[in-house]
């Protein structure tokens, strides 16, 4: 077995594994004062010095701590001044997409962080704002035909709204226009040369038209190379919608919002396992489940720690999960001091550097796994066991396997299987390897290359699903849920009950009942959602209207 002491020493290659690692730079590291203009650390909204030369002297560090892929923020000349209150220290208010911002160190710095990167053999990607500049860039004085003049958007169900309207007010660049198109591929391509940048990450993507980015995506790498990463933006929890624009956009990767929120859900607010279960069951979706990046948190969201309440065991627990999912594992700077925040500006807090971070050997430990076997970054999931506070996932590789169990009920699970080696996190946050308990509270990642399921005797298996409930005349009970078997959860879509349907087998479909009035109006289940493991073999689900 392995212990954290074996974990912590075993190499780590930046050809086996992939860690991204997303760094603010004003709130990284002030590796030169010099660059240093009214800043303000006790304002959350204001600039704390933070610059292109702290994030160079610091590559060790995040090297020794498993990040083999460091994303930055907009390093471009920005707005500086605050906005009805605003801080614009993030960098999304771009002014000049052709500099760099002086604040951060200017061009040289960035150039030498680019070259000390590939040094260290950590892949740098810079963050592009295609979808809007600042609210005072010059551009828009120069080019005003170049923005979309829709107004902010109102309907946010709209998908044309989406497309041309502002994002809270910021000016929105019209990316079907050749010009923009070509202005915009320009400064990406210098700054793709200049650098020897291995990729961008794109910001607001469903703000922009598939089109634009499927264009965007060949051009780059038929001039920076195939392998350039472009790596999208899509905030959004569905996963139907999430699929498209990845195979329509040309994109080599996609954050996974949808198992982000799934995580979350379950692990820090105490949703049933079946939320987790449901939302790997939609990875046939994607063409290519491995190029989503798997993340906790970002700059836009509430850190780990606050959605967890600051429950460690909660926070480890996430990012085993994190990182034992298929796909590439992103994390938030200062995860691994449990930085927290509820919300903007507090979850951009500065990194405290004093000390060592409580997670950083958690983190460090995790990254050595994922090393060691680098099939989990390609692994079908199949879930093996689901029940009220128990998952049990298989993780598949071409040959071999590894189990990762989540227990987040008050009592020990004793696994009743041999052959395994890996590391549990327990309650308290100790790192220990896995025997045959796992205790209450915690979550276990475990290689087991003996445990390896036989493959399903059936693409698809029938699923027949009654209820019962007192009904008034003309009233109907409709089966409602994820995908489109289900009706992707829209009532009209729905299967009226007794209902039956083919689903694959190992996947667990997630649904509510609704009664549907004389009327024609729809009355919700006032219950948390229903979850169904499918299993190998034809299965009959019996369900009672819970009446609001």
């Amino acid at each position: 077995m392995l212990s954290l002491l074996s974990l912590l020493a075993a190499p780590v290659h930046a050809e086996e594994t992939d860690l991204v690692y997303f760094v603010l730079v004003d709130r990284f590291d002030n590796g030169d004062p010099g660059n240093d203009d009214t800043i303000d650390r006790a304002d959350p909204h204001a600039f704390h010095g933070g610059d292109l030369a702290g994030i160079t002297r610091r590559l060790p560090y995040l090297y020794g701590l498993g990040v083999r892929t460091l994303w930055i923020s907009p390093v471009f000349t920005m707005r500086t001044e605050p906005f009805h209150g605003h801080g614009a220290f993030h960098g999304y208010w771009v002014e000049d997409l052709g500099s760099v911002e002086p604040r951060f160190g200017g061009e040289d710095d960035l150039i030498a962080l680019s070259e000390a990167a590939e040094s260290a053999g950590i892949r740098l990607v810079l963050d592009m704002v295609y979808n809007h500049t600042s609210f005072d860039a010059p551009l828009l004085t120069q080019q005003p035909d170049w923005f979309h003049s829709d107004g902010s958007i109102e309907d946010w169900g709209d998908p044309m709204q989406l497309i041309r309207g502002q994002v809270h007010g910021l000016p929105d660049l019209a990316q079907e226009r050749p010009e923009v198109y070509d202005f915009l591929l320009g400064h990406s391509l210098h700054w793709g040369r200049i650098l020897s940048a291995d990729g961008f990450r794109i910001d607001a993507v469903r703000h922009m038209p598939n089109d634009f980015f499927h264009a965007l995506s060949a051009d780059l790498k038929a001039q920076l190379g195939e392998d350039f990463w472009l790596l999208g933006e899509d905030f959004q929890g569905d996963a139907q919608q999430l699929s498209q624009t990845f195979r329509d956009g040309g994109f080599d990767a996609m954050f996974d919002f949808p198992l982000r929120y799934a995580m979350v859900d379950v692990i820090c607010h105490g949703a049933h396992p079946g939320r987790l279960a449901a939302t790997l069951s939609q990875d046939s979706l994607y063409d290519d489940p491995a190029g989503l990046v798997t993340f906790l948190d970002n700059h836009d969201l509430p850190r780990i720690a606050s959605e967890c309440s600051g429950e460690r065991w909660r926070v480890e627990t996430a990012l085993l999960t994190l990182f034992a999912l298929r796909g590439t594992p992103s994390i938030t700077y200062g995860t691994e001091w449990l930085l927290d925040g509820p919300g903007e500006p507090e979850n951009r807090a500065d990194m405290p550097w004093q000390a060592r971070g409580p997670l950083a050997d958690t983190l460090t430990a995790l990254a050595a796994f994922r090393a060691e076997h680098p099939f989990l970054a390609t692994a079908e999931v199949q879930i093996r066991s689901l029940e009220d506070e128990l998952l049990w996932l298989s993780l598949l590789g071409a040959d071999e396997s590894a189990q990762f169990i989540l227990n987040t009920s008050e009592q020990p699970i004793a696994l009743g299987a041999g052959g395994w080696t890996g590391m549990l996190i327990a309650e308290g946050g100790t790192m220990v390897p896995v025997e045959d308990i796992i205790p209450p509270r915690s979550a276990a990642l475990a290689y087991a290359p003996s445990v390896h399921p036989e493959p399903w005797a059936a693409a698809s298996v029938r699923v027949q699903i009654r209820a019962k409930g007192k009904l008034g005349r003309g009233e109907k009970l409709v089966v409602v849920g994820a995908g489109e078997a289900l009706g992707d959860w829209d009532p009209a879509r729905g299967l009226e009950l007794p209902a039956s349907l083919q689903q694959p087998p190992g996947t667990v479909m997630a649904y509510k009942l609704v009664r549907i009035d004389r009327e024609g109006v729809v009355h919700w289940e006032e219950r948390e959602n229903r979850y169904a493991l499918v299993g190998g073999e034809g299965m009959r689900i019996k369900a009672s209207w819970e009446a609001q």
